[in-house]
């Protein structure tokens, strides 16, 4: 016996992605490339990050509602300078 679903088949067929990229630039940047071109092939994308991260990123986005933007906020930890959310943040 099929179980019927409430769900249209589009919402049941599409696809979410979470990108959580390492909290480098250099990670960042290609992430959030290759989360564009999925976005743009009808992929759902949640992209995660820290919060400053995710506020320099925001203008680089379409306003077209396929990538969400999630702010994670990130604990603070000995050794590390406080509010570091990405390798810029670090001393060299």
């Amino acid at each position: 016996m099929q179980r019927k679903s409430n769900l249209s088949d589009k919402q049941q067929h599409e696809v979410h992605v979470v990108m959580y990229p390492w909290l480098a630039h250099g990670h960042i940047s290609p992430f959030l490339e290759l989360s564009k071109r999925l976005a743009r092939h009808g992929f759902k994308i949640s992209f995660v990050s820290s919060p400053r991260n995710i506020e320099k990123i925001k203008s680089l986005l379409d306003s077209d509602g396929r990538i969400d933007l999630v702010e994670l906020p990130l604990p603070a930890v000995e050794g590390l300078p406080p509010g570091a959310e990405s390798t810029t943040d670090l001393e060299n």
